[in-house]
Order: structure tokens, then C-alpha cells, then sequence
């Protein structure tokens, strides 16, 4: 095919294009240097920027740190090796973000701490509290939040390895530089100059994606053009293009495990809105603010700014054959920059890589040096120095950050091994954050019982020492599967393994909080008063509160308009994919519904606002 790119084209960017990404990249220092003396005020002002956001900076921080530059690459990986209803690892999570706007992002605001670690003592009393707390603080900033890091550096390193033309040997170089941007801009300025350099980076990625669509849709002839060609690529499992999944074991199905996975597990990720994502709602001015920032931030990167990346990455499979290997296959949306853009655009769309690179990673070193400073140093190391010593202390846990994640992201084969593994570990924890918040009777050792046991199974999942009893238990239930699948390996299996831990993690903590006293009367009744919970789910503590309870939300209420918020996401998705690949009447019918729906939750989410005063 004419059209297609080869390998032998490769060529690196040109000095205009470098003086674009030095303009971009000094532009974000500039505003890092700017916010410096605001963010080193106090700790409260490094991390949460003195609780002053408003919903939309929150929301376009939410969404500029959500969308990392690894996620094109990531998402478009999924596209070549499956088809576009494998992306629903990414559009799952709308589900949860809609009950994040009416419900958790409201549960948030109302702590008013200053992380979610420190949540926890409020949640439970005595020293399983500030045992757990301590333990969360440290395995979530020693060990969570550099893998987290880390593939977002190791598709940084992709990125720039094909803008520059380098070899793999070239790797460490280029992955000290590439963090070195970040910590720089991170140490100065907390989350203020975070939050505020996302709005810029946020614009520019977005353009730069948005342009490098409509390049490669050019390049292959047109809309039409495109999704006749796929649909004729007899050798992709994804030429039916499909957005819903078919379940089977088959080409071109999704396994059972991970439709419950995705679709059953993985939005829960997204509905608690804990770790960088509570950071920005603790930092808005109140709870309406928080709600109205997730919902902007649900609405935008669950169900719009994906689409660039979708167009691109069905582009390359018709323009560039299968690379073969994952690492090659990591370089195809670069690869797709370099070659189908201008000078002067490839500059632009690199500097959008970049923006999303330290919008992403700049919010995951604040959130993690939070952790290690406030919920770690100051609660059991230090307890009494100045506010002037713990933000220098941030800035040295930054830096311990970036080396750490750094580390972890040049000895990773590939992004998506990246990706699935914190996924696993995620699943595990997640479902212990939801029962905090909805089962009155979790205690602080179930808790804890519950997270350890989660860094215990983890590894040992992704590592293969389930595989043969897995195997077992499948083929005793009388389904086939191939013979090359394990549970530790492939993507096929990933919904298994996040099923597998989300049940050991739940099962310890229910078994081990009914083994065990629960928080003392007086601080449950502190922590509902605050909170305001659920009154069915809190009952045997609210009874006796009287007056000092006001209930914020209902459940029926929540239940419905968690539903509207869902539908409007899910339409939203499946109009502009209908419209795009073939199906214009199906599109428009999914647009005009989703847009009723999106007016009909923002007018109850004013009205619970009413309501409640807030």
C-alpha cells in the first residue's frame, strides 16, 4: 500500500521543532518559578493550594493530569492488538466518575483534610487507625505512586527516543532528562503551579492531538476511506469495529473475566476519586465546586478528548504494519507525529506529549511527597518543625519520587506491563476505600489486615504463582481456554486477576472487622456528623444522634442520578464513535440523548446544592 509508513522512513524533529518544545517547556518553568513563594507558605499551601479552586481549574487539572502522555500510546497499543471495544479500559471508568459528581467528590470536600491518608484517622479510632495510617502513607508513596510514575516516564522515554532518532541504548539518558523537566517544576511550586500550568498544557495537548487526527485521516484518504480499509484488514481482530464487546475466547471477543473486570471492577477506581484525584477536590473552595469539577473532568476525558487518539491509532494500522514486539509497538503514535506532521506541528505535538507528561507526573510527585511529608514525617517522625522545614522536606520527597519511578520505568519491558500491574494492585485497594465510606462496621485492623494482604497477593499474582491453581478451578467449571493463557500474563486475563484480588482483599476485611471491635461510639458519630454518609448504610450510629445528623444525600436520589450521569457518558461515547466510524444516524440519535441527559444532571446536582447549602 502507498500509504503505508515504513520503518526506513524515520527521521528526527528539526531545530524549529526543538525551538518550539524548549519555548513550551520554559514557559512551564516560568510558571513554576511564578507560584513558588505562594506554595511554600505552609504544607497546606504546597498541596491542596490553600483550598481556592474552583470547578473548572479543578476539573481541567483533573483532566490534564488524567491524561498522561502515556495514554495515547497506551490506547493506541489496545487498538492494533484488538479493536476499539478494547477500550473500554478506558471508557469504564466514566461509570464511576458519574457517582464521583454525586456522591464521593461531596464525601471529600467535607473532610477538608489534607490528604486521604489522613482520612483514615478520622474514619477509625485507636492505633489500628495510626498504624494504618502509617502503613498507607508509606507502601502508597514508597511503592503505589512510583508505578503509577513510571509509565508515564517510560512513554516520556518513547516519545523522545523517536523524536530524537535514537537508539535503545540511549534509553537512561533520556529517561533522566525527561524527569528531570518534572521534579524541577514540581519542587518549586507544589500543586499550585501543577494546577495552573494544566490549563496551559491541557489547551496545547489537546490542539496538538486534535491536529495529528486530522493529519493521519488525511493521509488515509478520508473518514470513509478509513473505515473501509479497516474494515477490509482481514488480519485485525478489530476490522468488524465494533465498540461493544462480544464475549468469547475467541479473535476479536472479549474473555468473560474481563468484561466483569472492566465493566464490573475497574469504574469503582474512579468512583472513590482517592490518591492525586482527592487532592484536587480537597482543594476546591467547597463541595458544590468538587462535584461540578468531576463531573467537567468525567464529561471531557471520558467521553471527548479520547477521540484524537482513537482516529490515530486506527490510522496506524493501516499506515504501519505490526511491529512484532511490545517495545515497537510502544513507538507507533510517535513514530506517527515524526512522520505524518510538518515541521514546525511536530514541535507543537510534542510539546503536548510533553504538557501531558509533567501535568501528569508533577501531580503524582505532589501526591506522593504529601503522603511521605504529611502522613509519614510530621504524624510519627517530626512532629513539631516549621511549616518552612516540612515544604523543604516535600521537596527532597519529590526528588526521592522521581528516582524511584525512574528506576521502575527503565527496567519496565513495556507500558502496558505497566499498566496492568497497577491495575491488579488498584483492584485490591479500591474495594477497601469503597467500604470505608459505606460500611459503618469495617474496622481500622480489618482495614489494614486487608491493604497488607493486597501487597502480599499482588505480586504474587502477576509473578505466576497462581497460574496452575487457577487453571484447575477454570477447567473444573467447564470452560475452555487456550492453552498458552496464564492468569499472570496477558491481557486476556487481566479482569481474573483483578477478580481474584478484589475477593481476598474484601474477604479479609470483612472477616477480620467482625473479628474485631469496632471504632468507639463518640468518634463514629464525629466522623458522620463531618461526612454525612448514607443514612440507611449508618444507621446503628446515626440512631442516636438526633439532630446533630443532617443527611446530604439519599440513597434513591444518588442511585438516580448516578444513572443519568452514566447514561449521558456512555451515549456521549458511543454517538461520536457511531458518527466517526460509519453509523451517522446511530450518532446522532446517542448525541441528542446525552445531551438531555448531561442538562438533566446538571440541574440536579444545582438542586441538591439548594437543598443541602452547601
Amino acid at each position: 500500500m502507498d500509504g503505508i509508513l515504513a520503518e526506513s522512513q524515520l527521521q528526527s524533529l528539526h531545530w524549529v521543532d526543538w525551538v518550539v518544545v524548549v519555548i513550551f517547556v520554559a514557559i512551564n518553568l516560568g510558571i513554576g518559578i511564578y507560584f513558588t513563594k505562594r506554595a511554600s507558605k505552609n504544607i497546606s499551601s504546597f498541596f491542596i493550594t490553600g483550598r481556592s479552586l474552583g470547578w473548572f481549574v479543578a476539573g481541567i487539572s483533573m483532566i490534564a493530569t488524567a491524561f498522561a502522555n502515556h495514554t495515547p500510546i497506551w490506547v493506541t497499543s489496545l487498538i492494533r492488538s484488538r479493536g476499539l471495544y478494547y477500550i473500554w479500559q478506558h471508557w469504564a471508568l466514566a461509570i464511576g466518575v458519574a457517582l464521583a459528581a454525586v456522591l464521593f467528590a461531596r464525601l471529600w470536600r467535607r473532610m477538608a483534610v489534607v490528604t486521604d491518608i489522613e482520612f483514615l484517622e478520622l474514619r477509625y479510632s485507636g492505633k489500628w487507625a495510626s498504624t494504618l495510617r502509617g502503613w498507607e502513607g508509606s507502601t502508597q508513596a514508597l511503592l503505589f505512586c512510583p508505578l503509577l510514575i513510571s509509565w508515564t516516564i517510560k512513554a516520556m522515554e518513547i516519545v523522545f527516543r523517536e523524536a530524537m532518532g535514537l537508539p535503545e541504548e540511549y534509553r537512561l539518558w533520556v529517561t533522566i532528562a525527561v524527569v528531570g523537566c518534572a521534579v524541577v517544576m514540581c519542587a518549586m511550586s507544589g500543586l499550585f503551579g501543577v494546577v495552573y500550568a494544566a490549563l496551559l498544557q491541557f489547551f496545547v495537548a489537546t490542539i496538538g492531538m486534535t491536529i495529528l487526527a486530522f493529519y493521519a485521516v488525511h493521509e488515509v484518504g478520508g473518514l470513509s476511506a478509513m473505515v473501509e480499509q479497516l474494515r477490509a484488514m482481514d488480519g485485525w481482530s478489530g476490522s468488524n469495529l465494533n465498540m461493544m464487546p462480544k464475549i468469547g475466547f475467541g479473535e476479536g471477543q472479549m474473555t468473560i473475566f474481563n468484561i466483569i473486570g472492566y465493566l464490573g471492577l475497574l469504574w469503582m477506581s474512579s468512583a472513590v476519586m482517592g490518591r492525586h484525584q482527592a487532592q484536587r477536590l480537597l482543594a476546591c473552595k467547597d463541595a458544590r465546586q468538587a462535584s461540578f469539577g468531576t463531573l467537567l473532568f468525567g464529561v471531557a476525558y471520558r467521553c471527548l478528548i479520547c477521540w484524537p487518539w482513537i482516529v490515530v491509532a486506527a490510522c496506524s494500522v493501516i499506515l504501519i504494519p505490526h511491529q512484532g514486539s511490545k517495545v515497537l509497538e510502544d513507538s507507533v503514535y510517535p513514530r506517527m507525529i515524526v512522520q505524518l506532521l510538518p515541521i514546525g506541528l511536530r514541535g507543537l505535538m510534542v510539546a503536548a506529549m510533553v504538557a501531558a507528561f509533567i501535568s501528569t507526573v508533577g501531580a503524582m510527585f505532589t501526591w506522593g511527597s504529601s503522603y511521605i511529608v504529611n502522613d509519614v514525617y510530621k504524624r510519627f517522625i517530626n512532629t513539631k518543625a516549621s511549616d518552612k522545614h516540612y515544604v523543604g522536606a516535600s521537596r527532597i520527597a519529590t526528588l526521592f519520587l522521581a528516582v524511584s519511578a525512574g528506576a521502575i520505568a527503565f527496567l519496565a519491558e513495556d507500558t502496558l506491563w505497566l499498566v496492568t500491574t497497577a491495575y491488579v494492585i488498584w483492584s485490591g485497594l479500591v474495594i477497601i476505600e469503597i467500604m470505608r465510606w459505606m460500611w459503618w462496621r469495617q474496622t481500622g485492623a480489618g482495614d489494614l489486615f486487608a491493604v497488607i494482604a493486597t501487597w502480599i497477593c499482588a505480586p504474587m499474582l502477576v509473578s505466576g504463582l497462581f497460574n496452575k491453581p487457577f487453571r484447575i478451578v477454570v477447567e473444573w467449571m467447564g470452560v475452555s481456554m487456550d492453552q498458552d493463557w496464564v492468569l499472570s500474563k496477558g491481557i486476556d486475563l487481566l479482569g481474573a486477576r483483578m477478580m481474584i484480588m478484589t475477593f481476598i482483599a474484601a474477604s479479609v476485611s470483612i472477616i477480620v472487622s467482625l473479628c474485631t471491635k469496632s471504632a468507639d461510639k463518640e468518634h463514629l458519630e464525629k466522623f458522620v456528623e463531618r461526612a454525612r454518609p448514607f443514612k440507611k448504610l449508618w444507621w446503628p450510629v446515626i440512631k442516636g444522634m438526633g439532630d446533630r445528623y443532617q443527611e446530604a444525600e439519599t440513597i434513591h436520589r444518588t442511585l438516580l442520578s448516578w444513572m443519568i450521569g452514566t447514561g449521558c457518558m456512555i451515549t456521549m461515547i458511543i454517538g461520536i464513535g457511531k458518527l466517526l466510524f460509519g453509523e451517522p444516524l446511530v450518532g446522532s440519535i446517542n448525541l441528542a440523548v446525552s445531551i438531555a441527559l448531561l442538562l438533566w444532571i446538571i440541574a440536579r446536582i444545582n438542586v441538591d446544592f439548594v437543598k443541602n447549602k452547601e
